[in-house]
């Protein structure tokens, strides 16, 4: 209202009022009110019914012989705008509270929390022109619009969250935003505050893409947390010449109880962590990060990234891993902070929100079970919250994610005899990939312990999960024959002897390739095998009748004419093979040569041309098929041989018999012609081949005995990233970045 009433005051005579000479006449008195306002007038019932009510003016005589309520009118205020007041309740005082002064000015700061609710209010200021001096009228205001901030901190015409009248604002992504006011009644002007939304930010979808919104994919709740492994495995440098690291046992020592990270390879175990939105922090604000488990004990370790964007880079370029990597005199972006659990919070260096901006740090999971936890960030001045904002953490044991199935071989009798069977096969207890319809089968090589299939699976997982893979993983052990390194003599017979256990172990790979195609029967089905493994791969297609929309050969320690009829022959083989007493059979079934021809589905050969391991290869076709030498040294009396039509056993102590297993013969007769296709160009189809991979070219896989045959797995993930976004990309799958 812009005009006055009168104001009810008591029953009876105004005491202010004058009555100089009788008891029933009065004239009215000027005087203020206690804003200073000036009295013009009052009512009062006066004679007659119904009451008239005639109005006094200053200076009147009035007749008050009738009792009644009486009602006084002062001038109107003239109000001046004087300014806008903001504030939230239970933190700031609000205008008519007991601890509230005209003098209060609004908080430099207001933080909300990206995805939950904040309430302001909003005050107009307005001084009093025509009463007492410092007077002020503080009419709540409501609001209007919310827009981003631009980087001076002025509104655009971006509209930012949602925001109700009545100062409820919900941020839907983190930065400043402008709250806005509808003018205001009386004198028309219009306010606005500042408020800095701020969030936790991960990369939840693993697409190497931080998606800020709260309605992305990478926001975090209870029903959808971000689900990590814990480092608990071992990867160490022993010294200068082993910048990249190596992994060791853990059983003694495990890479989150270190004070910092170790060694570029140890950063695989990291992922990302922004604190996106935050405003400078004036001296007194402090920021803490806790933990509210809800299951199980989850722990992080943070440090500090290196890269002034936030980047991914730590996991592909070896300049910045080497920067990221832990200071051996303790100093540096390397260095942990103190670990966050449910026991333990981390308040972070004031130093670091001296500016405005985003914060980048990397975490990894700490302590060896895991759990499931709320990660909350708190900005507090003294004792008073500000602002809290929280992400969600699930975080297991890195073998939860995978499945594991063991393959066993059974011997009765002759080689012929021998079978195998899924064994066992142990389901993952958790996904933290994501639910694309991929499943990728990996399955190792030769010379393989169960200890080294577990790591190398492991790191294949986590390879993969860093190269933006979001559908399931597997991983296959087979019982491979293990080198004797004290006797060298016996390599070649050792690896023969694997190679027709590798094929034997077919029989389970297909009924566990069945297995997998019945539980997930509308999943894409890939198999990634290394080395000899792929004879076990195969075989089981050849044999099994299981199908696989990508079959990758990785390194793969099996002749090339095996897939392609037409590959080249190799002089060195060719000579091996015109010795008097040391002929094979060459074509299948019996030999090599077109025994793969007939595999279907899209086959991609990853080969090395200056495979090391695959030199050995070429050495024991070579010297030792058929495998007589090498097997009568450790059998004495005992070898194959083959007469130019059949293959035989031989033990001159006992008796001879005719091969008449094609897996026998290729392991233990048969010569191969060519180089193995693991190491045999184009990177163009051929034969059976859809395409190829020149992993020397492209990925700088070397000769290095023996660590370049599995440089995938030995080799920090900074260099062979990019082999794992090949592989996702042969299966069809769009890589992280």
């Amino acid at each position: 209202s812009t005009a006055t009433r009168w104001i009810y005051w008591i029953n009876g005579p105004d005491p202010f009022w004058e009555s100089p000479f009788v008891t029933t006449n009065y004239y009215v008195a000027a005087m203020n009110n206690v804003y200073g306002l000036p009295l013009n007038s009052f009512k009062w019932p006066g004679h007659g019914t119904p009451p008239p009510f005639p109005t006094a003016s200053i200076g009147n005589l009035t007749d008050l012989s009738v009792e009644g309520s009486w009602y006084r009118e002062f001038d109107q205020p003239v109000l001046s705008p004087s300014g806008y007041y903001f504030a939230q309740h239970y933190i700031d005082p609000l205008p008519g509270e007991p601890s509230f002064s005209t003098t209060n000015s609004t908080r430099s700061l207001f933080i909300a929390s990206v995805g939950q609710p904040f309430s302001i209010t909003a005050w107009a200021k307005q001084s009093l022109q025509n009463g007492y001096g410092g007077v002020f009228a503080y009419p709540e205001q409501y609001f209007d619009k919310a827009y981003k901030a631009d980087a001076y901190g002025n509104a655009t015409t971006n509209k930012a969250g949602i925001l109700s009248e009545y100062g409820e604002f919900f941020a839907t992504e983190p930065g400043s935003v402008v709250l806005t006011t509808k003018p205001d009644g009386l004198t028309a002007t219009t306010g606005q505050c500042t408020v800095h939304a701020v969030k936790i930010q991960l990369d939840v979808n693993n697409d190497g893409n931080m998606d800020l919104s709260y309605a992305g994919p990478d926001n975090t709740s209870a029903e959808s947390p971000f689900v990590f492994w814990v480092n608990n495995d071992y990867d160490f440098s022993s010294g200068s010449a082993d910048v990249f690291g190596h992994e060791g046992d853990n059983r003694y020592r495990a890479n989150y109880s270190d004070p910092g990270i170790t060694c570029q390879r140890d950063l695989e175990d990291f992922a990302r962590l922004w604190i996106c939105g935050m405003p400078a922090l004036p001296i007194g604000y402090q920021v803490t990060l806790s933990m509210n488990a809800i299951s199980g004990n989850p722990a992080i370790n943070l440090v500090s990234a290196v890269e002034t964007n936030g980047g991914n880079l730590y996991l592909s370029n070896t300049n910045i891993a080497a920067a990221q990597v832990y200071d051996p005199y303790g100093v540096g972006p390397g260095q942990k902070y103190r670990t966050i659990s449910s026991t333990n919070s981390l308040t972070l260096p004031s130093n670091l929100f001296t500016n405005a901006g985003n914060k980048y740090f990397l975490f990894e999971g700490a302590g060896t079970t895991g759990g499931k936890g709320e990660l909350v960030l708190t900005v507090s001045r003294g004792t008073t919250v500000i602002a809290q904002t929280s992400a969600w953490l699930d975080l297991h044991d890195v073998k939860h994610f995978y499945e594991r199935a063991v393959i066993t071989n059974t011997v009765s009798g002759a080689i012929s005899n021998m079978t195998s069977a899924v064994q066992i096969v142990e389901y993952a207890k958790a996904s933290a990939l994501g639910d694309d319809q991929d499943i990728i089968v990996f399955v190792h090589g030769f010379n393989v312990s169960v200890a080294d299939w577990r790591n190398e699976s492991d790191t294949v997982f986590k390879r993969l999960y860093q190269s933006g893979y979001r559908g399931k993983f597997a991983t296959v052990e087979w019982p491979c024959e293990r080198l004797d390194w004290s006797l060298l003599q016996t390599r070649a017979a050792v690896f023969n002897q694997s190679e027709i256990k590798a094929y034997k172990a077919g029989i389970g790979f297909a009924a566990y390739a069945s297995q997998l195609q019945a539980r997930l029967p509308n999943y894409r089905l890939h198999v990634l095998g290394h080395s000899q493994g792929n004879a076990v791969v195969s075989e089981a297609i050849k044999q099994g009748g299981v199908t696989f929309d990508t079959y990758i050969l990785s390194q793969s320690a099996l002749p090339a004419s095996a897939y392609d009829v037409n590959a080249p022959t190799d002089s060195y083989l060719m000579a091996a093979e015109s010795v008097p007493g040391f002929h094979t059979p060459e074509w299948q079934p019996m030999g090599y040569r077109g025994a793969y021809t007939n595999l279907p589905g899209q086959i991609v050969n990853f080969y090395n041309t200056n495979d090391p391991v695959l030199a050995v290869w070429m050495l024991d076709q070579a010297v030792a098929k058929p495998n007589g030498l090498a097997e009568n040294q450790i059998h004495p009396g005992k070898f194959y041989d083959y007469d130019g039509t059949n293959g035989w056993w031989h033990n001159w102590i006992l008796s001879s018999y005719l091969v008449t297993d094609p897996q026998e013969s290729r392991a233990m007769i048969s010569r191969s012609r060519t180089w193995p296709i693991g190491g045999t160009p184009p990177e163009t189809g051929h034969g059976v081949i859809s395409s190829g991979i020149d992993l020397n070219t492209r990925y700088g896989f070397k000769d290095s005995f023996p660590a370049d045959h599995s440089a995938q797995w030995v080799r920090p993930i900074q260099s062979t990233r990019p082999y794992f976004q090949q592989v996702l990309i042969s299966c069809g799958i769009l890589p992280a970045p």
